[in-house]
C-alpha cells in the first residue's frame, strides 16, 4: 500500500461504498458470518487448505528463489489484474452469481485434468478454441 497509495485509495473507496448502502453493508455481513461458519466447520478444517494453498500463495507472493517462477507470478498477477479491468472476466462471476451450479462444473473441468495429470492438454486445447 506505501509502494501504490492509488490501491489503499481503491481499497478505501470499496468499503466506503459498502458502507454507504446498507443492502451492500447486510450482503458483506452475510458473507463474514457465512465464512465464518465454513472456517469453524470440522468438515473444513479436516481439509487443511492452509497446508495444500500454501505453495499457490508462495508461488503469488513470488517466494521462490527461481527467477523465472517469479517472473511468472508476476506476470500472471498483471494479466489478472488487467482482465478485470477490462471486464473480461465479468461473465464469470455472472455465471457464478446467477448459476452457481453451472459454474461448480465449469470449475470441475479443469480440476479433473489437475488430477489427471493432463492439465497441460487441458489448456492446449483451450488456447487452440481461443484464436488469437
Amino acid at each position: 500500500f506505501l509502494n501504490q497509495p492509488q490501491v489503499a485509495v481503491d481499497g478505501i473507496s470499496i468499503l466506503q461504498a459498502i458502507d454507504s448502502d446498507p443492502q451492500a453493508r447486510a450482503g458483506w455481513n452475510e458473507f463474514l458470518t457465512r465464512r465464518d461458519q465454513i472456517l469453524a466447520s470440522p468438515d473444513y478444517q479436516k481439509l487443511n487448505l492452509t497446508e495444500a494453498l500454501a505453495p499457490v500463495f508462495d508461488f503469488f507472493q513470488e517466494k521462490s528463489s527461481d527467477p523465472d517462477s517469479t517472473a511468472t507470478a508476476r506476470r500472471l498477477r498483471l494479466y489478472l489484474a488487467d482482465q478485470l479491468e477490462q471486464g473480461t472476466l465479468d461473465q464469470l462471476f455472472v455465471l457464478a452469481a446467477s448459476n452457481p451450479a453451472e459454474f461448480y462444473q465449469v470449475l470441475k473441468i479443469p480440476s479433473r485434468a489437475v488430477e489427471n495429470g493432463e492439465l497441460q492438454d487441458f489448456l492446449r486445447m483451450v488456447r487452440r478454441t481461443l484464436g488469437n
